[in-house]
């Protein structure tokens, strides 16, 4: 049965024609055969209508539900940039792949709205502003398999992501998707686990998205550009020396706090953005054919310096401790620049400027005691009570000269004790898996 165009679109040029149908509008005439008549816009193939592309045409009103069989032989609708208007239509188009709704103003997303297209594999509805607010969770895509690019920016799009990765029971539910950009909406929550995922291109910037941006580790094999601006990410980024193909890297204006030194190593990396964050270290050095914005992130108080060269040691001994307890936000947002004595939360120093006490106590840290303390040979104190730190304590800390009192009391400490000079104070309560050694002395 050949497709009717004419039944599926009704809409006018302008306001003066509103009365006047497709067939003014487009030059389409009801009742003729719009491949025999060559209709403009519709392209047939052995005498059926595959192609419907009537973009930025000026076109106002709305799109009717297709009825059954009147898009059958459907390859590809594009209705981009004109000025339609209620809700998406309920399109029974079995062979449609390629559907373009973008730059218009639908105001609403039936729940069905995907379940009559199981061949799509590139939709549109970007740049929908009156889109009423829908999430994964009211519209059903699970009769999408084949789907390769979704691109909703600006269209109206909450929830969180979880629904759409998690829209089926039986494993991943797009195997072939590899192009997704949602920016400009109001998604919001963490990043679900995206093993296995074939996703190469991935923009969800200026969204109210959180949590650990370690997310991206799942895509070392696939990922080439990846969009992140502009949310509430957390954590230090991972390391990339396994990505194969990473060439633009967008994580500014986030809560970021690590840069690995194997970003700039990256030979396919040639856009890196990374200002508006809480990044600590030093200054990364990239090529000069790397498109960056590494000064403006280091002018405005990111790195330990604002030229290129390595921190202080003693801000490369606290930059591992924070590292190993997660580069939390409470100590990112206070350890920057190069002087730990200039107010550093929780680190204390004598009038020679020497770190000689850290009390991080009931900051909720997670994570493990990094041997990085042993190479802080003036401290006298350390208080990590009251936290949830695991692992062992290193051997390093029972090595310090100058130690006068350690508290570890009620965390998740396991292992053995060192073995603490007979005049330090250890405090050790609280940490059921910690075994006492026997010169040690806690009180």
């Amino acid at each position: 049965m050949a497709c009717r165009p004419a039944a599926l679109i009704s809409p006018t040029s302008g306001a003066s024609r509103r009365r006047q149908g497709a067939d003014n509008a487009l030059g389409w005439h009801v009742g003729s055969d719009p491949c025999e008549d060559r209709w403009s816009g519709v392209y047939c193939q052995d005498g059926k209508a595959t192609v419907i592309d009537v973009q930025e045409k000026q076109l106002v009103g709305t799109v009717p539900d297709a009825e059954n069989g009147s898009l059958s032989s459907l390859d590809v609708l594009n209705l981009r940039g004109n000025k339609f208007t209620g809700k998406l239509p309920l399109l029974a188009a079995p062979q449609l792949t390629s559907l373009r709704l973008d730059g218009n103003a639908f105001t609403s997303m039936p729940e069905k709205f995907f379940s009559g297209m199981p061949m799509l594999q590139f939709f549109n509805i970007s740049n929908n502003a009156a889109l009423s607010e829908w999430s994964f969770s009211t519209v059903d895509m699970r009769s999408l398999p084949a789907l390769f690019s979704f691109q909703a920016n600006n269209a109206g799009l909450n929830g969180t992501l979880h629904e759409l990765f998690s829209n089926t029971t039986a494993g991943f539910p797009f195997p072939s998707l590899a192009h997704i950009s949602m920016a400009d909406n109001q998604l919001s929550g963490t990043i679900p686990e995206l093993k296995g995922t074939a996703i190469s291109q991935l923009d969800i910037s200026n969204n109210r998205l959180s949590g650990s941006i370690t997310f991206i580790s799942d895509l070392t094999s696939s990922a080439n550009s990846l969009q992140l601006s502009h949310n509430a990410f957390t954590g230090s980024l991972p390391d990339f020396s396994e990505f194969r193909q990473l060439s633009a890297l967008y994580v500014d204006h986030n809560q970021i706090t690590g840069v690995p030194p194997s970003l700039p190593r990256l030979e396919d990396i040639h856009s890196v953005y990374l200002s508006g964050n809480l990044l600590q270290g030093p200054v990364p050095e990239f090529n000069s054919s790397v498109q960056t914005d590494v000064a403006k992130a280091s002018a405005t108080g990111s790195f330990c310096r604002l030229d290129r060269g390595p921190c202080a040691p003693e801000v490369e001994s606290l930059l591992l401790i924070a590292g190993a307890f997660g580069y939390p936000h409470s100590l990112a947002a206070s350890w920057m620049r190069n002087d730990p004595c200039a107010g550093w939360i929780g680190v204390h120093c004598d009038d020679r400027r020497r770190v000689t006490g850290i009390d991080l106590s009931r900051l909720g840290l997670n994570g493990t005691m990094d041997s990085a303390f042993g190479s802080l040979r003036s401290l006298e104190a350390i208080d990590l009570s009251g936290n949830n730190i695991t692992g062992e304590i290193p051997a390093s800390v029972a090595q310090l000269p100058s130690l006068r009192v350690i508290d570890v009391s009620n965390n998740n400490l396991v292992g053995t004790l060192p073995n603490f000079r007979h005049n330090v104070a250890v405090w050790t309560e609280g940490n059921p898996g910690l075994k006492q050694s026997g010169s040690s002395s806690p009180l």
